[in-house]
């Protein structure tokens, strides 16, 4: 069975040997748990299709200063990242809206109430979607997903399996996730233009 949590709940599932393994961020620091490097992605920025910052090609961070962010909570692996990585700028973002999960905020932008900051891994992939996700600059910033077990684990063999091919989906694809949205953003932005 596939369970759906966060980070935190995830790393709890796999310590009390309730999961065989979960797919994490890299802010692992348990010395009980191995961590095996997926992918690492950039963060997007997700906006409707007649948002003003939809025809950019290239969106930097202090660009989305003035508008509403819809972000995960503050206490998330996620949002904990962007706010480390922008700690230093003389500027913050208004996170005007809260939620749990990642495809809520994306419910909210395509209702019109804001914008957000996600994974590119996290954008809808239909090309038909209202929303439209652009990279970020800026910094870049980006996160490493990848497989956390137990170091003592033993895997059954139907898990084996499941892991060995999560790492060569995902290690085989790495290497476009960036291509991959900004060809995206590129044919969007003909849809639109």
């Amino acid at each position: 069975r596939i369970l759906e949590q966060g980070t935190n709940n995830c790393m709890e599932s796999v310590l009390c040997n309730e999961s065989d393994f979960g797919i994490n961020m890299n802010n692992v620091t348990n010395s009980s748990i191995d961590f095996t490097p997926l992918v690492n992605e950039p963060f997007v920025l997700a906006c409707r299709r007649d948002h003003p910052l939809a025809k950019k090609q290239l969106v930097e961070w202090q660009e989305l200063v003035g508008y509403k962010m819809i972000g995960v909570r503050s206490s998330s692996g996620n949002r904990l990242l962007i706010e480390q990585q922008l700690a230093d700028k003389p500027w913050k973002l208004d996170w005007f809206y809260e939620v749990r999960h990642l495809s809520t905020s994306l419910g909210l932008v395509e209702a019109g109430l804001g914008i957000s900051a996600l994974p590119g891994l996290a954008m809808p992939h239909a090309p038909y979607s209202s929303i439209i996700g652009i990279p970020l600059v800026e910094p870049v910033i980006r996160r490493t997903l990848g497989i956390i077990r137990r170091k003592d684990a033993v895997l059954s063999p139907a898990a084996e399996r499941f892991f060995a091919l999560l790492i060569n989906l995902w290690t085989d694809d790495k290497d476009n996730l960036w291509t991959n949205i900004v060809e995206r953003q590129r044919h969007a932005l003909q849809e639109i233009g």
